[in-house]
């Protein structure tokens, strides 16, 4: 995240779902969320630029019970 916040808990910044290091779009809608300064903090202090399968992957090693599985699915495109 290049953009600092003043009040981290209330103003929003835009997030690319798909990181642009990992051939994400810098435009469109479909790849950009609007979330605030503390929750995209915390998206990348968590998952940094990973991809979404690892990210899946990294839960279901360390963080969930073990009778579960995160499950990453590629959406098919209509």
């Amino acid at each position: 995240m290049k953009k600092k916040c003043k009040d981290i808990s209330r103003q929003i910044t835009t997030h690319h779902r798909k990181p642009t290091s990992i051939g994400g779009s810098k435009l469109g809608k479909r790849n950009l969320s609007h979330v605030t300064c503390i929750q995209h903090q915390a998206w990348h202090t968590l998952f940094s630029n990973h991809t979404a399968e690892t990210i899946c992957s990294v839960i279901n090693e360390k963080w969930i019970d073990p009778d579960y599985e995160l499950v990453c699915v590629r959406r098919v495109k209509t």
